[in-house]
């Protein structure tokens, strides 16, 4: 459903300051029927004319509340930056890096200088120091690549890696049993690792724009699925984290089978963003470190077409 045919909340509460009431009607001019569904995903009950009618604590709890959502709701990405979602990424990372222009302290040796005010850069011991900083860096972006591995092995590449939304089933197996979005998490620590090759500045702007961004995600998403699943997917947000794992199991097993092959290939570029950085680690050569960054494209760009297409096929066999 385009954002356009949403209904907009309804509600109507006492302005903070006056005795005014602040309606919010509907795109259509109607009046919300208690346990309609609204744009939010949520029963209209909650958010209807009765709010108005409590007094005291009750009442600001409801503004509150209704304040909260309709915030989430703006914030959600529109159709064009779900689907341009890689793109958008990959902007992201390159603005950073072009940030240097601003920031010339390259990002791992602006810690380093933190750390160890006194140590020589360019001596045997910092240079020690710098390639360990560069090697976590690739530690953090495997940890990544691992975690989207584990993800795609349940909800599959066609799906992961599809630029149209898909909300018609709820996935509850593997890593969604800790946290409701590991594939948007799993981000963080990549960008992150990407990043220590990237000036201070620039390791900052892609790590909070890359946060920024995959939230805002998240709540699209989050909107589809209750719109398609319902009570289902109630119940699983009240149970499992949106952006933090547990540390246990939130809901039980699907009983889904993790399909390893196609979801290693589908990550493969994840993989080997991590060699680059890993590489840079160990020769500082960065011409070589864009070469295998460049390869991480390349295969992603074939790989995932054709696992596209070998799941297309399989789906349409009698």
């Amino acid at each position: 459903m385009r954002e356009h045919d949403l209904p907009k909340v309804r509600a109507c509460f006492r302005r903070p300051g006056t005795g005014k009431r602040l309606h919010l009607s509907n795109s259509r001019g109607a009046s919300a029927k208690p346990g309609s569904r609204t744009a939010l995903g949520v029963e209209s009950y909650s958010l209807s004319l009765p709010a108005c009618q409590f007094g005291g604590t009750k009442s600001r709890r409801g503004q509150e509340h209704l304040s909260h959502q309709w915030v989430l709701f703006k914030m959600r990405a529109s159709k064009f930056e779900f689907e341009q979602r890689f793109w958008i990424i990959g902007l992201i990372i390159s603005i950073g890096f072009f940030l240097y222009f601003a920031d010339p302290v390259n990002f791992a040796a602006g810690l380093l200088r933190l750390l160890a005010p006194t140590i020589d850069l360019d001596g045997a011991r910092g240079i020690f120091f710098l390639r360990l900083i560069f090697g976590a860096g690739a530690v953090l972006i495997f940890l990544a690549a691992m975690l989207r591995t584990w993800a795609t092995a349940y909800l599959r590449t066609e799906i992961v890696h599809d630029s149209s939304q898909h909300s018609e089933a709820l996935v509850a197996d593997g890593p969604f049993r800790y946290v409701r979005n590991p594939l948007y998490l799993a981000n963080l620590p990549m960008v992150a690792g990407i990043g220590v090759m990237a000036s201070r500045l620039g390791w900052l702007f892609m790590l909070v724009g890359t946060w920024v961004f995959v939230y805002r995600l998240i709540l699209r998403e989050e909107d589809g699925l209750l719109q398609s699943q319902g009570e289902s997917y109630r119940a699983y947000l009240k149970a499992v984290p949106r952006f933090w794992p547990a540390l246990a199991p939130r809901v039980p097993s699907g009983g889904a089978q993790p399909r390893w092959g196609q979801a290693i290939g589908g990550e493969t570029i994840f993989w080997l963003f991590g060699v680059a950085v890993l590489c840079f680690a160990f020769s500082l050569n960065i011409k070589l470190t864009w070469i295998v960054f460049g390869a991480g494209f390349a295969v992603y760009f074939i790989v995932v077409p054709l696992l596209g297409k070998r799941a297309a096929a399989s789906s349409t066999k009698p």
